[in-house]
């Protein structure tokens, strides 16, 4: 029993830890954007970020009802606000789709979810930025597993949520190009 009451209070800590840090950033990002149009943006995207992330840690799976209304959102944000470059996101999909296939196509390597996580940074990214996300996600991942192998908790048997990953590529991917 106490077993137990340690983990789900460690998993409880970290649940409260990541969501102040994304508190601490939202707040940051506030002070630093140039428009409220980007603001919004950003609050769009660290919203479904936080969601699907949160899933994805605890379940390892996501429902399609995030995937769809943040398609619906960041599409209808385009349509607003940038239907002049609405093909360089369209271009982005198809670039981070091509960088997630191969992963995707192997067994057991990625989830449906974080293909369908994949679609969803190309809607948010521009083709320049769509390479540094994929470097970013690469390297938090690397981090990650390095930790557990130092710390001799890695189990090649266990699945890793790869979405909180995606979603720090995607957001420290999408900061250098819209703050001034």
């Amino acid at each position: 029993p106490k077993n137990g009451r340690v983990k789900a209070l460690s998993k409880a800590c970290l649940d409260r830890t990541y969501w102040f840090c994304l508190l601490v950033l939202q707040t940051i990002i506030f002070l630093r954007f140039e428009s409220l149009e980007k603001i919004f943006f950003y609050f769009i995207i660290l919203f479904f970020c936080g969601i699907m992330s949160f899933e994805d840690i605890k379940s390892l799976k996501i429902r399609n009802f995030w995937f769809y209304l943040s398609y619906l959102c960041i599409f209808t944000f385009h349509l607003i606000f940038n239907l002049d470059s609405i093909f360089s996101y369209l271009i982005s999909i198809v670039l981070m789709s091509c960088c997630l296939l191969p992963c995707f196509l192997l067994k057991n390597k990625m989830g449906k979810g974080d293909f369908l996580f994949g679609i969803f940074q190309g809607m948010c990214l521009l083709p320049k930025q769509v390479f540094l996300c994929v470097f970013f996600e690469i390297i938090a991942v690397l981090i990650f597993v390095l930790i557990l192998v130092l710390a001799k908790k890695f189990d090649k048997t266990k699945r890793i949520p790869f979405v909180p990953f995606m979603a720090l590529g995607l957001l420290l991917s999408y900061l250098p190009f819209t703050i001034n």
